[in-house]
């Protein structure tokens, strides 16, 4: 175990109220072993779990960051664990910053792990596609980065092969924004393309595939975002 390492890893294992921004941002660029990661897992997990609804602008960096590095190194069957980070029950609402770190994280893992059966994270499906339902919206979806949470989510939804995106497509093809459309239809084409140079199962890739083309094609000239 590198000395550097495994100085950071105690180091966030000491008690405090919330252990420094940079540390947290120090262990993200830390080259880790697996006995690593398994120290750091339940310390990241307690971490999100308690600075999640932070108000602070740098605590957020640092969760978002916790969040990153906890679903890189998770096994893709304890997946599902992450839907607590996005349940909002007795509470006001999750952070913008922290539904983006999250779904981008999901989408990431199922990229890299093609699901084997469709609809075998259901909670987190069903979370995702409430925040893709929610940001879709016109008045919604032009500000800030709602845009990017709506399309992180709805790719986490279709590389999991989630059955609830079947809600979201009605949203999308009745949206004005073509330009939305267009980029997500070329981000899942990038998806089809490395999961057939890996020999993915061809059922997993007629899900994601089934699912661009039932997209509305749009005349290229639409496809980019318009100024704000």
């Amino acid at each position: 175990m590198p000395e550097k390492s495994k100085n950071l890893i105690s180091e966030f294992d000491k008690p405090r109220d919330a252990a420094p921004v940079a540390l947290i941002c120090d262990l993200e660029l830390a080259n880790l072993d697996q006995p690593q990661h398994a120290a750091l897992g339940p310390l990241l997990w307690q971490y999100i779990r308690v600075h999640r609804d932070s108000n602070d602008p740098a605590v957020l960096i640092a969760a978002g960051s916790a969040i990153r590095q906890y679903i890189a190194a998770l096994d893709v069957d304890k997946i599902g664990s992450v839907t607590e980070i996005l349940i909002t029950e007795g509470r006001v609402g999750v952070p913008l910053e922290i539904e983006l770190e999250t779904a981008k994280m999901v989408f990431r893992k199922f990229s890299a792990n093609p699901p084997a059966v469709r609809n075998s994270e259901p909670q987190l499906a069903k979370e995702l596609a409430a925040r893709a339902a929610a940001y879709l919206d016109e008045h919604v979806l032009r500000r800030g980065q709602f845009a990017a949470a709506a399309m992180l989510a709805i790719q986490a939804m279709v590389t999991m092969r989630s059955d609830s995106i079947n809600d979201i497509l009605p949203r999308l093809h009745a949206s004005h924004f073509s330009w939305f459309r267009g980029q997500l239809r070329r981000r899942l084409e990038k998806v089809v393309t490395a999961w057939r140079r890996r020999d993915v199962p061809e059922d997993a890739i007629a899900d994601v595939a089934n699912f661009i083309n039932q997209l509305k094609a749009d005349p290229v000239e639409k496809l980019c975002q318009p100024s704000a």
